[in-house]
């Protein structure tokens, strides 16, 4: 066992706590996001070497703010969309690369179907996030509204 494992052991720990212990949701939802994000992170990080060979697997941490955004946002329909589509991507995205290093050098479909991926994973953040906050937005104006009504 490397030092680099015990050093993602330690941070599971951590966040494994935070993710179960935490008072708020908010840091639980942080807990369960870094998690997830420690375990794309450290599957990476063994099949790159230490991020040394083959560094556009690193391109499958794009889908990872996706899942951030439906664990925060879990109360809401589209959190659990952004949930959804962030954990299919990042397991299609991880499972693209792989298929992309086994092609031969002539061979692009993978390639493409890998950029195809990061493409959709990045347009699906933008949407839903952006469609989050106006939600966000919209429903705090209102409530400062009712506040300066009834004040």
């Amino acid at each position: 066992m490397t030092a680099s494992f015990w050093v993602f052991v330690a941070l599971a720990v951590q966040l494994l706590v935070l993710a179960v212990a935490a008072r708020s949701s908010l840091w639980r939802s942080t807990g369960v996001t870094g998690l997830v994000t420690l375990l794309v992170v450290f599957v990476l990080w063994h099949y790159t070497q230490g991020g040394s060979v083959r560094t556009e697997a690193w391109l499958v941490l794009t889908s990872l703010p996706l899942v951030a955004l439906g664990t925060f946002f879990w109360s809401r329909p589209l959190g659990k969309l952004a949930l959804a589509l962030g954990v299919v991507l990042t397991v299609a995205l991880l499972v693209t690369w792989r298929w992309a290093v086994s092609q031969p050098p002539g061979d692009n479909s993978a390639t493409i179907a890998y950029a195809t991926l990061v493409l959709v994973a990045m347009m699906a953040l933008f949407m839903i996030a952006g469609v989050i906050g106006m939600r966000v937005l919209i429903e705090r104006d209102r409530a400062a509204q009712a506040r300066l009504t009834d004040g």
